[in-house]
């Protein structure tokens, strides 16, 4: 009987997916192979026939690694266990957000079943050497948010999922303003083309424009959380100044569209029964 690592080897080949998993592996180790201090000034954004694509914070750190390329494609090679990488290459490019580090979580609540690591261990332990390491970061990943996801964890407001990367002070702030986005959506939130989208919806609830459905929540959780704010700001102004109620009353409807997702001359009774109280009064829509 063959063995089911030559067999998974074989596979691997077979489909063209030898090369995708030793390139996720040289991303993976980016970091491992210049240091904790060093990547936070970095990231490798992508490989292309053998050639490593390295993002840095600005030109001075750029020049830096220049001189160290050698070093460093021969540090990941040997990490990866092969000729992989033929050259690395450094470019000047907007970096992803710093995220905070996060707070140490209860075992009980991060950490998945010892059962299930057993288990995955067992069944990774025929597979090849090249692919284990990946297969193993991924599998154990999933487990964590399996693991949160059955915990009383607090919920991410944008992708519903558990906000296992919440900051101090996000916590802290979750209390009042309906929990904290995870480290995935913190980094769609600060994206330039997300911003942009949320300005679009804060106008017009019913545009589009994002494809991908993850960038258009993180969109409109920005403009939701703007048009509230917005509508916190202008409730003791129109109370004062009457000609600032025609701007509440449509900063109003925009916000109500986009919760429930129709055009702002739709909004009804039941969506205004969605507002504070005090708002719906200074509108004139309650006594």
């Amino acid at each position: 009987m063959r063995r089911a690592s030559a067999f998974l080897e074989e596979l691997l080949r077979s489909h063209g997916l030898e090369k995708g998993v030793r390139r996720a592996q040289v991303l993976a180790l980016w970091p491992q192979a210049v240091g904790p201090e060093l990547s936070k000034l970095t990231r490798a954004r992508a490989m292309k026939e053998g050639v490593l694509i390295v993002d840095c914070a600005d030109s001075l750190a750029a020049y830096h690694f220049g001189f160290e390329a050698q070093t460093i494609q021969e540090r990941l090679n040997a990490l990866v266990g092969g000729p992989v990488v033929r050259e690395v290459r450094f470019r000047v490019a907007e970096l992803p957000p710093q995220l905070e580090p996060a707070p140490a979580l209860p075992r009980s609540w991060a950490e998945p079943d010892q059962r299930e690591l057993v288990r995955l261990g067992r069944a990774l332990e025929s597979a090849p050497a090249a692919v284990r390491q990946v297969l193993y970061q991924g599998a154990l990943s999933g487990l964590r948010w399996l693991a949160a996801r059955r915990s009383s964890a607090s919920r991410c407001p944008v992708c519903d999922g558990p906000a296992l990367g919440d900051s101090l002070r996000e916590r802290r702030d979750a209390e009042t303003e309906g929990g904290a986005p995870c480290d995935v959506c913190r980094w769609d939130l600060a994206r330039p083309l997300v911003r942009r989208m949320a300005k679009r919806l804060e106008v017009d609830p019913r545009s589009a424009g994002l494809r991908d459905p993850q960038l258009y929540r993180a969109a409109r959780y920005l403009a939701e959380r703007s048009l509230s704010q917005k509508i916190q700001e202008l409730t003791p102004l129109a109370v004062v100044e009457p000609q600032v109620r025609p701007l509440l009353l449509q900063t109003a409807r925009c916000y109500l569209a986009l919760l429930s997702g129709c055009a702002p001359d739709q909004v009804g009774e039941r969506e205004f029964q969605r507002l504070d109280l005090v708002v719906r009064r200074v509108l004139g829509l309650t006594r």
